[in-house]
């Protein structure tokens, strides 16, 4: 099955370290080409598809309403240059911004939300080996440091 771009389409390819990275589709000097926000230069840019996608399979992820390709594009071009930021603006906060106009990345909302899973369960079991029971005496300190049978 053969799938064409369309001018304003969000596209992603799978990046480094197996995370998505997106694009939005524009048509450029009557070429196809690729806005995305790109780690490696540092901002926003406009990429052949093979440039943007590395040889890897381009994903459709969303196409804009019928007549509203231009308004995609149009927004696309306009932060050409913006800056990288990967915790305030990176690939998806943009390709998300141009279509809702709200900056978000659930992708990074979600590997922030399982560090902070990850993180409690470290300090939970790290928290178990407390330093007040001593497992060779089988005795815990009391209060005032002594150890104490128990």
């Amino acid at each position: 099955m053969c799938v064409f771009l369309h001018q304003g389409d969000k596209v992603w390819v799978i990046g480094q370290a197996g995370v998505r990275h997106y694009g939005i589709v524009v048509f450029d000097w009557n070429r196809l080409r690729v806005i995305h926000n790109s780690k490696a230069t540092g901002r926003v840019v406009i990429d052949d598809i093979y440039s943007f996608s590395g040889g890897a399979t381009i994903n459709i992820e969303k196409r804009p309403y019928p007549g509203y390709e231009s308004v995609i594009t149009e927004r696309a071009f306009r932060l050409l240059g913006t800056e990288y930021d990967l915790l305030n603006f990176n690939c998806e906060h943009f390709v998300n911004y141009v279509y809702t106009g709200v900056a978000e990345s659930p992708q990074l909302q979600n590997f922030v939300g399982i560090g902070i899973v990850i993180g409690f369960f470290v300090h939970l079991f790290s928290s178990t080996s407390d330093s007040r029971y001593d497992r060779r005496a089988r005795c815990y300190r009391d209060n005032t440091g002594r150890f104490a049978r128990g």
